[in-house]
């Protein structure tokens, strides 16, 4: 029998927790694929537009969203429901 390559596991050290939902992904790709688009071949180059298609790209491929850690995130890993109940839960995870 032939041997059998052992493959070397690269870790990069970045690691993304997933914090957005599957259909935030979609519209982040395809939000975010609209503006680079129109970012990079219109006659007006935009590099705002394009960082921001970018990172919404990033988000939706990776499923990590900066801005969640930074404030709202907190609120979810808590369990908090922002879309059944967002004023009451918010307030009961805050307090």
């Amino acid at each position: 029998m032939g041997k059998k390559k052992k493959h070397a596991n690269h870790d990069s050290g970045l690691h993304f927790e997933r914090n957005v939902s599957t259909s935030e992904r979609i519209i982040s790709v395809l939000s975010g694929s609209w503006l680079l688009y129109n970012a990079l071949f219109r006659k007006e180059k935009s590099v705002t537009k394009a960082l921001t298609g970018g990172y919404l790209l990033f988000r939706g491929a990776t499923g990590y969203c900066i801005g969640y850690n930074l404030g709202q995130g907190s609120l979810l890993s808590k369990g908090v429901d922002l879309v059944t109940h967002p004023v009451k839960t918010v307030k009961d995870a805050i307090a």
